[in-house]
């Protein structure tokens, strides 16, 4: 099975933090939404075989009561 590395992006794009690295598309999705819940900021999950950004998300309205952006 392909692993996906979840990525961070608190303030740009310029600023990264690699997270974590999960075991399938869906799972790492999903698990970036998790973190993405409790965290605010700027979120992807990389293909890094195929250098692909195949999910993302920005959280960082969540800091003032906003809404996740799927």
């Amino acid at each position: 099975m392909p692993t996906f590395d979840i990525f961070q992006s608190p303030r740009n794009k310029n600023d990264v933090a690699w997270l974590e690295c999960i075991e399938g598309l869906d799972a790492a999705t999903e698990r970036m939404y998790e973190i993405a819940t409790h965290r605010p900021g700027i979120y992807f999950v990389l293909n890094l075989w195929e250098h692909l950004v195949v999910a993302k998300t920005d959280t960082r309205s969540l800091a003032s009561g906003g809404r996740i952006d799927r």
